[in-house]
């Protein structure tokens, strides 16, 4: 699929740039700096995916911004929301909510830090812990000017920042921030003294009781010997280059699926037989023929430009993260390319694969909704006291029985659950086996019954439940 009412505009850039950046090569002189500009209109967005050619004979290179959402730098992450605030208060809240809506609980690629540049975790990534979503947060306040840092608990990470002279807590993991009252928002000190009587998420208000505080870590900030100030989450984090390489007729298309079960959306980087080149994607390669393994000797990692070759009569591929609950196209979309060779690129689209990513499961989804509805206290008033007591995990296959039989399942559906439950429950009896200290409080945790009855006997995708069991019982 191809629109065929792509109109570019393309213009030269600022000529006093051109004595840094114009060189010779063998091919002759390198194209002078430009930026090109294609609004074009989509008419079914989220099926639809782009494709950008170097119709050229030279390598471009170039910056690129699709409707100022991708290729996000901590720079325009900032200019933009400060934009849409009236105030640092409300900027605060909006970052808050854009590195919590740009992110879910998920066991990262790596432990290391660098994936803590906003640039890096809110365009490639997407996923990750608790600590590498405060980091993100904490960077981009700290871009905006606030005095902000992090604070690692027992089992939860968050950062502060700094309004009006007060520190004050907004967590990206929950979405949430704590108030002593209608208006007074908490620092981690002042939640961990017990202070808190309320939390916020979406701009409403709900009280705290002993339900909801399981699902906002509360117990987390109140061991107080455990929790300290830490430098370690943003310090010597390196900024990427945000500039695309493309090599004389290769191309970068996004967004594409990749193997059966993965939940990544991919960038996919094409190069013709016979070609070569620099190649540079500010993302994080996730699959590279094993031609090229002396240039990209790890997977799961963030590369510099390249000098590349393909000297087959194969195109090759490499494929690069994207995240992918990052905003797709709209129905009206501008691309601007910026640098040097930025004339020759051209634009097509295609539709995108109706399979896409698998749909995990997250715990974010289900947090935020037994937050805001009433669905929790009724299990626990209503369901929990008329199922028998479980005394530890080895119990939970006949606890789910007693509340399928509770709920008058057809034999059929109920059979169908069960299968489903065994295939999960065997996979956490081994997480249990191998932390058997966290078992006393999973069966004990209301949360984690729920859960388990719920959404065991469901398509909850088996490879989240460590991180469920680890968050709920730390």
């Amino acid at each position: 699929m191809e629109n065929r009412s792509i109109a570019p505009r393309v213009k030269s850039l600022n000529s006093g740039l051109l004595i840094g950046l114009i060189f010779l090569s063998l091919g002759g002189c390198r194209p002078a700096p430009q930026e090109k500009v294609i609004d074009i209109p989509v008419t079914e967005p989220e099926s639809t995916g782009w494709t950008i050619t170097n119709q050229g004979k030279h390598t471009a290179m170039f910056t690129l911004d699709i409707n100022g959402q991708f290729w996000l730098t901590t720079e325009k992450i900032v200019s933009r929301l400060k934009a849409e605030s009236p105030d640092e208060k409300a900027f605060v809240l909006k970052s808050l909510a854009y590195v919590h809506q740009l992110s879910r609980n998920s066991p990262p690629l790596t432990d290391d830090k660098w994936i803590h540049s906003p640039e890096v975790f809110l365009n490639s990534l997407g996923k990750g812990y608790c600590d590498d979503r405060a980091a993100a947060l904490c960077r981009i306040w700290q871009q905006a000017g606030l005095p902000a840092r992090i604070w690692r608990l027992e089992g939860h990470t968050v950062p502060e920042v700094q309004l009006q002279g007060r520190w004050q807590l907004y967590d990206p993991e929950t979405g949430v921030y704590f108030l002593k009252d209608s208006s007074t928002v908490c620092s981690v000190e002042e939640v961990a003294n017990g202070e808190a009587r309320y939390f916020s998420l979406h701009n409403a208000i709900y009280p705290l009781n002993p339900e909801n505080s399981t699902l906002l870590f509360l117990d987390k900030y109140l061991s107080q010997e455990d929790n300290s100030i830490s430098d370690w989450y943003n310090t010597d984090i390196p900024v990427p280059d945000s500039t695309f390489q493309l090599p004389a007729k290769a191309a970068i298309s996004c967004c594409v699926p990749g193997e059966q079960g993965q939940s990544y959306w991919f960038a996919k980087v094409t190069l013709p037989p016979h070609s070569s080149g620099q190649l540079q994607a500010p993302l994080i390669l996730a699959q590279r023929p094993e031609i090229w393994s002396s240039l990209f000797p790890k997977t799961d990692s963030l590369y510099t430009a390249v000098k590349i070759q393909n000297p087959g009569p194969d195109t090759l591929a490499l494929y690069y993260y994207v995240n992918p609950f990052a905003p797709g196209l709209q129905p009206q979309n501008r691309f601007i390319m910026s640098g040097v060779g930025a004339a020759q690129l051209t634009l097509s689209l295609f539709p995108k694969s109706q399979s896409g990513p698998k749909g995990f499961f997250y715990l974010d989804e289900l947090r935020e909704r037994l937050l805001t509805s009433g669905e929790l206290s009724g299990f626990i008033q209503n369901i929990l006291p008329n199922l028998p007591e479980i005394k530890d995990f080895a119990g939970l296959p006949d606890f789910f029985h007693a509340y399928l039989l509770l709920q008058n399942m057809p034999p059929a559906e109920m059979e169908i659950r069960q299968k489903a439950f065994q295939e999960r429950f065997d996979i956490a009896r081994k997480i249990i086996l191998q932390h058997p200290d966290i078992e006393e409080r999973i069966v004990r945790n209301p949360v984690f019954l729920l859960l388990a009855l719920e959404y065991y006997g469901k398509e909850a995708d088996v490879k989240e439940l460590a991180t469920f069991l680890e968050t709920l019982s730390l």
